[in-house]
Formats: structure tokens, C-alpha cells, sequence
């Protein structure tokens, strides 16, 4: 997973045969939120420079299924 946020790689989770459960089948063509991580509240309380990552959100449905990519 840091190799594709690194390397700004897409994630495709649904596709033909899958074998990712239904409800988490999601394609993203850019880095996910998700794997922004969040800062302890201690940390920013006390660290008035450091600011955290908006708290990511989970998709509300399944993506079309990608057949090529």
C-alpha cells in the first residue's frame, strides 16, 4: 500500500472474477483518502503547526466494474 500512494498508482478493486467481498469493491484513480492517515488529537492540542488530514469517508457504493485498465 505505500508503494501506491508513492508511486500515485490507481487502486482497482472491481473487476471481472474479483475476489473482493461486495460493499468493497471500489476503484480509485487517484491516491484514496483512506490511506491519508490521521493525527493523534494529543498531537495536535499540543503541536500548533502540525494540522491533520481531513478524516477520510468511506464510498457509499460498489464502482462499475473495469474490464481494462
Amino acid at each position: 500500500m505505500f508503494d501506491i500512494k508513492r508511486l500515485g498508482k490507481e487502486v482497482i478493486r472491481s473487476y471481472p472474477n474479483t475476489n473482493h467481498p461486495k460493499g468493497y469493491r471500489w476503484n480509485y484513480t487517484s491516491i484514496p483518502e483512506a490511506m491519508n492517515w490521521c493525527i493523534g488529537q494529543s498531537e495536535t492540542n499540543f503541536n500548533k503547526a502540525c494540522t491533520n488530514n481531513p478524516a477520510p469517508s468511506q464510498p457509499t457504493a460498489d464502482s462499475e466494474e473495469v474490464t481494462t485498465w
